[in-house]
């Protein structure tokens, strides 16, 4: 008998499977139909656990457990089952189609005796197939009189959502600091002592991901030549002509920008000629 119990509370309340329960519509004040546990909201395809309580303060010779779900056929439900504590296995809930309602009634034709006082919480597991609101009531009924009378009865609401779908974004913004520099010789050609080259113009772009600063220097085997008497400003508008290395001579130089620098050599009249001389010139960046 006690079997019989727990599984017609676990249906009563399957049903409660539900978010949110109105106050229960009761003959006998003293018992009540409740969940404190139910989560929700409900998804499509996902089972999902609950608990329900059912209590009484009046013993009753002959009840039946009964849930209604309105505007439900069987298909909108994959499973509904019950925990029975007895051989620690789930079983499946009876349901069977009336109308356009689902109903389930528990325990055998002429009912099952309830002592005082009654308390039994049962563990419930359900799976949706339909996307949509149930309107739901779970009721303990009194078989004894004629017509039978309903003990206590709670509405429940019972919402299940559609399944989600997510879409993982990346993105890769790769940390570059680069420059490009044009042109990339420069012939000053025939110079004499005393003489002075023409101004050159180097173009010096941004390729990277990142504003930079540009730093100017002399490769250390750099002949003498160069080392003393190339010079060197930001635009032909600074005026500032110096020589040797070149610090920031471009600041703050935006990505995908260009800015240019100017050049000339000059050879000092006491210059000693020592025949065709080079250099190479670095232009170095850094990320700001």
């Amino acid at each position: 008998m006690r079997k019989l119990v727990s599984i017609l509370l676990t249906l009563a309340v399957a049903v409660s499977l539900c978010l949110v329960a109105a106050a229960p519509v009761t003959a006998n004040p003293g018992a009540e139909i409740t969940s404190t546990n139910i989560e929700g909201p409900y998804v499509v395809g996902v089972q999902q656990q609950f608990t329900v309580r059912t209590t009484s303060d009046t013993a009753y010779a002959s009840v039946l457990f009964k849930f209604v779900v309105k505007d439900t056929v069987l298909a909108d439900i994959d499973n509904f089952q019950y925990y029975y504590t007895v051989d620690s296995a789930w079983h499946d809930m009876p349901l069977s189609q009336d109308s356009n309602n689902l109903v389930g009634y528990f325990g055998p034709p002429g009912g099952f005796a309830i002592a005082t006082p009654y308390d039994a919480t049962t563990l419930f597991r359900v799976t949706f197939n339909t996307a949509k609101a149930y309107e739901a009531t779970a009721s303990l009924v009194d078989l004894s009189p004629d017509p039978d009378v309903v003990i206590t009865s709670t509405n429940f609401l019972i919402v299940v959502e559609a399944p989600s779908s997510s879409v993982g974004l990346t993105a890769a913004v790769p940390d570059i600091v680069a420059i490009s520099v044009s042109p990339t010789n420069i012939d000053f050609g025939t110079l004499y002592p005393g003489d002075t080259s023409a101004v050159i113009d180097i173009t010096v772009n941004n390729i990277g991901t990142h504003k930079v600063d540009v730093d100017v220097s002399l490769d250390v085997s750099s002949d003498g030549l160069f080392k003393s008497n190339l010079e060197m400003r930001f635009d032909s508008t600074s005026g500032g002509w110096s020589t040797w290395n070149w610090p920031k001579i471009i600041t703050g130089l935006a990505m995908s920008y260009s800015n240019y620098v100017q050049t000339k050599l000059s050879v000092p009249s006491d210059y000693t000629p020592l025949g065709t001389e080079t250099a190479t010139l670095i232009f170095e960046a850094t990320g700001v």
